[in-house]
């Protein structure tokens, strides 16, 4: 299990099933064409999206450690930068767990302060939070 203070979306205990493909995919595409990618979500550190392989190719990947920016991008997720593998939710281990921190310019992967304080900003607006 894996705790992520912003839960994902789930249906009856499954996070593939709020992401189903309207159709089956050919045998023909490609694997990278298969891979499907969630909405951003965010709380008050960092924002987080789930990436979810075709079953076939999660089988091929680690089971016991997470993937490096190099492995995950050599399985053909595309994102911008800034982007960490950072748990393994077993129960569906092709959906990877990504985050990276509020504020990260997504060309260089770094936190720019300016854009993390501008984040940081909307999110207190959208949720009517005040930090102590």
């Amino acid at each position: 299990r894996f705790y992520n203070p912003i839960s994902p979306p789930v249906v009856n205990g499954n996070l593939s099933a709020c992401f189903a493909c309207p159709h089956q995919p050919t045998s023909t595409m490609s694997n990278a064409s298969r891979i499907e990618y969630s909405e951003k979500y965010a709380d008050d550190v960092n924002e987080y999206r789930h990436v979810i392989l075709p079953k076939e190719l999660a089988k091929t990947l680690p089971k016991s450690r997470l993937l490096t920016e190099s492995e995950w991008r050599g399985i053909g997720v595309q994102q911008s930068r800034g982007w960490q593998h950072y748990a393994i939710h077993r129960p569906e281990p092709h959906i990877l767990l990504f985050r990276r921190p509020l504020g990260t310019d997504p060309q260089s992967g770094l936190v720019d302060p300016e854009l993390e304080q501008q984040a940081r900003e909307e999110y207190k607006n959208q949720f009517g939070i005040q930090r102590k």
